[in-house]
C-alpha cells in the first residue's frame, strides 16, 4: 500500500486515537474530517485518513477502510452464498455501509436482499460519503431497507431466508444489538432460515478477544450443530479477524462444489476464491489447535 505524502506532512497531521484495546492503541493522521458527532444509538466518526482512504469508526472503533474493506466483505459474503446452491432471499443484519449488500446482489439468483439496521445516521452518512463501498447497491430493485432492531425483525418476519450474514458492531464492545450474538438472537436467526439455509457472523478478533470468541462459536454450533470459523487478515484493523459459518442441514459443500458454484455464477471478486475459503477455515483450524 503505497503512502501518498512525505512524512513531515504526516506527522504534522490532526490524529485520530483508536483505543482498541486497553494495551493497543493507534493512532492515525487525518486528511480531512467527513463527519464527526452523535447519531441516536453512537458516536460516529467518517474521516479520511491518509494511507486508509475514508474510514468509518462507532464509538470510536475502525469499523470499515476504502483501502481494503473488499476482504472483509467478499469473505463474508461469498463463503455464506456458495454454501446454498441458489439463494434467493438473504436477510443483512447490520452492514449499513452497503458493503455485503454489493456482493451479494452479484448472485443473479437472488430475488430479495433485505438490510436491518439500527441506526439510520449510519446508513445514510454511509450513502453520502461511502457511495463507493455500496457501489450502487442501495438503488438496486432487489434492496429493500429495514430501520429496526435486528431481533425484533426477526421475531416479526415469517417467510424464511436462504442466507442470513450477521454484520454488527464487534461483540466486544457491548453495543445495542449485543443480545444478537446470544443464544435467542442465534435460535432466532435459525427459526428464520429455509432447510438448507446459511448463517455467517463476523465473531470479532479470535487472538485479542478468544473467550468471546470460543463462547460464539460454543453457542453457533449448539444451535446449528456445527460451527465453521474462519480468520482472515484484515491490514486496515491491525490483526486478525473472525467468521464463524453454519448450516441449518449441517451439510458445508465439497471443496469442488464451491469451485463449481463460483463459476457458474460468475462472480468477480477482488481477494475471495474458494481455494481461499479453504486455507482461511484451515489456517483458523491450526491456531486453535495451536493455542488450545
Amino acid at each position: 500500500m503505497a503512502v501518498d505524502v512525505g512524512e513531515s506532512e504526516m506527522s504534522s497531521a490532526t490524529r485520530y486515537v483508536e483505543e482498541s484495546f486497553p494495551f493497543y492503541h493507534r493512532s492515525f493522521a487525518v486528511k480531512k474530517v467527513l463527519w464527526s458527532g452523535k447519531s441516536n444509538v453512537q458516536v460516529v466518526d467518517l474521516l479520511d485518513l491518509h494511507v486508509l482512504g475514508k474510514t468509518l469508526f462507532l464509538n470510536g472503533d475502525l469499523q470499515l477502510s476504502t483501502s481494503d474493506e473488499y476482504i472483509y466483505h467478499e469473505v463474508m459474503a461469498h463463503a455464506a452464498m456458495l454454501s446454498v446452491e441458489n439463494p434467493r432471499r438473504v436477510l443483512i443484519i447490520g452492514g449499513g455501509d452497503g458493503g455485503l449488500l454489493r456482493e451479494v446482489l452479484k448472485y443473479r439468483c437472488v430475488r430479495e436482499a433485505v438490510l436491518v439496521e439500527l441506526d439510520p445516521a449510519v446508513l445514510d452518512l454511509c450513502k453520502i460519503h461511502l457511495s463507493e463501498v455500496s457501489a450502487g447497491a442501495f438503488d438496486d430493485p432487489r434492496t429493500q431497507i429495514v430501520i429496526d432492531d435486528g431481533l425484533g425483525y426477526l421475531k416479526q418476519e415469517n417467510d424464511p431466508f436462504d442466507v442470513v450474514l450477521m454484520d454488527l458492531t464487534d461483540p466486544a464492545l457491548g453495543g445495542p444489538e449485543a443480545n444478537l450474538y446470544g443464544e435467542e438472537g442465534i435460535s432466532a436467526v435459525r427459526s428464520r432460515l429455509s432447510d438448507g439455509g446459511a448463517l455467517i457472523v463476523q465473531s470479532s478478533c479470535h487472538v485479542f478477544h478468544r473467550e468471546l470468541f470460543d463462547e460464539l462459536l460454543d453457542t453457533v454450533s449448539r444451535v446449528f450443530d456445527c460451527g465453521v470459523p474462519l480468520s482472515v487478515w484484515i491490514p486496515s484493523y491491525g490483526f486478525p479477524w473472525s467468521f464463524i459459518l453454519a448450516k441449518k442441514d449441517k451439510l458445508l459443500p465439497a471443496q469442488r462444489t464451491l469451485n463449481e458454484r463460483f463459476g457458474r455464477h460468475q462472480i468477480r471478486t477482488r481477494y475471495y476464491a474458494p481455494s481461499l475459503q479453504r486455507a482461511l477455515v484451515e489456517e483458523m483450524a491450526a491456531y486453535l489447535r495451536s493455542t488450545s
